[in-house]
C-alpha cells in the first residue's frame, strides 16, 4: 500500500530541488578553486568593460579637444595613463574582499561552497 505522507514529502523534495536549490545544485559540481576562477574571470571581464566603457565617456566628453589636436597629442603619455589607469582600477577591484564585484566571490556568501 502507498502511503501518502511519504509521497507528499518526497513530491516536497523534488519541488525543492527543482524550483529552489537550482543554484546551489548547480555550484555544487564545481570544486571550490573552479567556482573561485570561474567567478574572478568575471569579474576582470566586466571591470575591463567597465573601464573601457568610461574610458570611452571621457573621450566622447572630450572629443573636440581631441580632434582639435590630434596631431599635437604626446600619445605615448597618454597610452601610459590609460594603461597605468587600468592597471591601477584593476588592481583595486580585484583584491578579495575589497571591492564591489568580487566581495562574494571568494568569502564564499550565497554558495553551498563555504564552510561553515
Amino acid at each position: 500500500m502507498v502511503n501518502e505522507e511519504k509521497v507528499h514529502i518526497m513530491t516536497q523534495i523534488a519541488l525543492d530541488e527543482t524550483k529552489k536549490c537550482k543554484d546551489q545544485l548547480h555550484e555544487g559540481g564545481y570544486y571550490k578553486s573552479d567556482y573561485i576562477r570561474s567567478h574572478t574571470i568575471s569579474a576582470v571581464w566586466n571591470i575591463t568593460v567597465s573601464y573601457l566603457l568610461v574610458l570611452f565617456l571621457i573621450a566622447l566628453y572630450f572629443s573636440d579637444y581631441l580632434f582639435v589636436n590630434v596631431v599635437r597629442l604626446n600619445y605615448l603619455q597618454l597610452g601610459i595613463m590609460i594603461g597605468g589607469g587600468f592597471l591601477l582600477f584593476e588592481t583595486i577591484y580585484s583584491q578579495p574582499g575589497s571591492g564591489p564585484v568580487l566581495s562574494g566571490a571568494y568569502r564564499g556568501t550565497g554558495s553551498i561552497l563555504s564552510a561553515k
